[in-house]
Order: structure tokens, then C-alpha cells, then sequence
């Protein structure tokens, strides 16, 4: 077969080049979805049934919004009021908030920073906890942490593992001056390494502490006219609950945040943003190189010219002069597949990206693939090698 593809080697090498190119593209589109589809179940398996973000402003808020078909249009006006009030109103709404019966946690508005500075994460103080959170970490193994054990440490997001400091045998971290003991790392499930935010518990701050930090918040270094919650449970009545919850906030005066439903949520804040990129890139280059495969595959036929106008004088039937090419296209496309397979195997080893899932999907969109190159780099081929006439074709070769 080797002696059949490379009987002509220049071209033969060039458009086995642009193919490898193309399946190379096809599998890390193939991987790209796999990863997305892995992300988004494991994600869903340690997440809460119910999981909403709470947003309140302060009393006298005024916010107009339109949502159009590409974005959010609006204005937030938040009056001007005295850091006494400023105080009030985070305490008041955090003891509101803790009647939700689930998980609450409070946005603290402080970051914690990784050695280098690269990434941050924000500290969220869990406030009240009285359901069980199963987090997964980095060695595969899972932790749950509930009202016993959440004195054990807090878990830290893997990308501050540098930060973390032994003492006495112990791994430990300061974040804001205090030092908390770290029972695990937490391992990130998503696309684009967003996963870094770090959850205190109130039974693991000092007496006092909890309250100094909610006090903080509104000062001006970390004051964002609003308090942000996070909301979580797995109990059926999570959302009357949740309901019952605004009202009471309605009800004095706070003004809450717009919601929006999750098709607007989707439409408007792109979650996978870099995935959606890549995705685009890789397709866009995909298109590329199967355009130049066809503009090689014409030259690869131009050059076969006189062996299929010798064939043609001869009495060779169009039937078989085109079963020859199909086949012959079909092996070289066939080898390119098993060849692109293989470096990205060995490539996958070198660097420890993925490589190729063998499931059947995966499967059927790599032959898929080879089918769809065959056909469109034969069809050049084909409306020429029909097209020949062989008086004329003799005088041009």
C-alpha cells in the first residue's frame, strides 16, 4: 500500500501534510467535547440541586434593566448612606440570609493571591452549614465535610498548593492573618481553571472574628454597594424556602438583584467562553486545511493526467479509472487517520494533554471524518478524470 501512496512523494508527502493537519484538528475537537461533556457531569455530581446566587442592595436602590439579544443595558443607582448604615444593612441581612435552611456563603470581598500572583481566588465565609458537602480532590479521593469535621481544616483549590506551610508535621494557611490547618485539595473540574475559590467556615474563625469580617465590607476597600450569597441545599422545599426569603428581604426595604432565567443566563454569559473559542479556532482551521487539500488533491490528479488518459485511450472504463482513485484517495486518507493517531498518542504522553477517547462517538467522527475528506478530496479528481477527452488529453501530455 506504502508503494501505491507514495508513487508520486512530493505531492503525495505535501497532501498527507494538510490531512495530518486536519485529523490532528478533528481529534482535539473530539477531546475538547469530551472535556466539556466530563467537566459538566462531574461538576453536577458535587453539586447541590438547588444552587442560586443571592445579590442585595441597600434600601433606596434603584436599578433599571433591559435585556436585548446580544447583552444587558441598564443603570444601578445606589444611594449615598452613612458607614453606621452601611454596617446595618450587611449584619441585618446576613441574620435574614442564615434563615435559609441549607448551605449559606457570604462573598467576603477579600482574595486570596497564589505565590506568584497568577490567579486569586475569592474567600467565601460559609455562614451557616447544615448540609453535607462531598468535595472531590486531587489524589481521586473525595472529602465530606459536615458539622463534625469542618473543624479538621478548610480545603484549599489546588492551584494554592505552594502556599500551603508545614508546621509540626502539619499542613497549614494564612489567609487575612489567620491560620487555618488544610485537610485536602480540592480538584478543579472546569474548562478553564476557574475553580479557586476558597470557603472558610464561621466555627473555624476566632471569637469575634466572623463579625469583624462582615463589618469590613462595607468599608471602602471592599465596599460593592451590595452583600452576594450563595445559596445550596438538596432539600425539596429549597425553593419555597428560597421565595419565602426575598420576601422577607422585599419586605424591608432591601431591593434585590434582578434573577434572570438560565436561557438568558447561558445566552449573555458564556461559562465555557474559552472552549466556545477553541472550538471556533479549531473548526476555522479545519475549513482551512481541507481547502488546501483540495487544491493539492488537483495537482495530485494534474500530475496522474497522462496515466489516466493512457488508460482512457486504452478502453479502461470510467466505472473502474474512478473506483481506482476513490481507492487510492481512501489509502492515503486511511494512513494519514492512523498516522495522526498515533502522534497525538505520543504527543499526549510527552506533554500529558489528552490524547483520543476510543468511544464509540469518538470512533464513528474520526471514520466519519475520513469518509467526509475521501469524497470532497476525489471530487476534483473525478469531474476532471470525467472531462478528459483522450485525443486532447494525449497532445497536452
Amino acid at each position: 500500500m506504502l508503494r501505491k501512496i507514495f508513487r508520486d512523494p512530493v505531492v503525495s508527502i505535501i497532501l498527507i501534510i494538510n490531512m495530518a493537519l486536519v485529523f490532528f484538528l478533528v481529534i482535539n475537537v473530539i477531546n475538547l467535547m469530551n472535556q466539556k461533556k466530563e467537566s459538566e457531569e462531574k461538576i453536577a455530581q458535587y453539586s447541590f440541586n438547588f444552587d442560586k446566587m443571592l445579590k442585595v442592595f441597600p434600601k433606596g436602590t434603584i436599578i433599571e434593566e433591559e435585556i436585548t439579544e446580544d447583552m444587558i443595558i441598564g443603570t444601578i443607582d445606589v444611594p449615598k448612606i452613612s458607614d453606621e448604615e452601611k454596617c446595618e444593612f450587611c449584619h441585618d441581612i446576613c441574620d435574614i440570609v442564615k434563615e435559609f435552611d441549607g448551605n449559606v456563603e457570604l462573598m467576603s470581598g477579600r482574595y486570596l493571591y497564589d505565590k506568584e500572583a497568577d490567579n486569586s481566588g475569592a474567600i467565601r465565609i460559609c455562614i451557616k452549614h447544615n448540609e453535607e458537602t462531598v468535595v472531590p480532590l486531587i489524589n481521586e479521593d473525595t472529602i465530606t465535610i459536615d458539622e463534625v469535621d469542618k473543624n479538621d481544616g478548610i480545603v484549599l483549590p489546588a492551584v494554592f498548593k505552594d502556599n500551603i506551610i508545614k508546621e509540626d508535621g502539619n499542613d497549614t494557611i494564612d489567609i487575612l492573618d489567620e491560620k487555618f490547618s488544610v485537610c485536602g485539595l480540592r480538584k478543579d473540574y472546569t474548562l478553564d481553571n476557574s475553580d479557586t475559590s476558597v470557603t472558610i467556615y464561621a466555627e473555624q474563625l476566632p471569637q469575634g472574628v466572623l463579625d469583624k469580617w462582615i463589618d469590613e465590607i462595607w468599608s471602602d476597600y471592599y465596599w460593592d454597594y451590595y452583600m452576594l450569597f450563595n445559596l445550596e441545599s438538596n432539600k425539596d422545599n429549597a425553593e419555597d424556602n428560597y421565595e419565602l426569603l426575598k420576601k422577607q428581604i422585599n419586605d424591608k426595604g432591601y431591593v434585590l438583584f434582578p434573577e434572570r432565567n438560565s436561557s438568558t443566563e447561558n445566552k449573555l454569559f458564556f461559562a465555557d467562553f474559552n472552549s466556545t473559542v477553541s472550538g471556533c479556532i479549531y473548526i476555522f482551521l479545519i475549513v482551512f486545511s481541507i481547502v488546501n487539500c483540495i487544491y493539492i488533491s488537483n495537482i495530485w490528479i494534474i500530475r496522474k493526467q497522462r496515466e489516466l488518459v493512457i488508460k482512457k485511450t486504452f478502453g479502461c472504463g470510467m466505472i473502474k479509472i474512478i473506483k481506482g482513485i476513490v481507492n487510492e484517495m481512501f489509502s492515503i486518507t486511511v494512513f494519514t487517520a492512523v498516522l495522526s493517531a498515533v502522534l497525538q498518542i505520543i504527543y499526549g504522553k510527552i506533554t500529558g494533554e489528552p490524547t483520543f477517547s476510543f468511544s464509540p462517538s469518538s470512533v464513528a467522527l474520526v471514520i466519519m471524518a475520513v469518509v467526509i475528506i475521501t469524497v470532497v478530496n476525489s471530487v476534483i479528481p473525478l469531474i476532471k478524470v470525467a472531462i478528459i477527452q483522450p485525443a486532447k488529453g494525449l497532445k497536452r501530455v
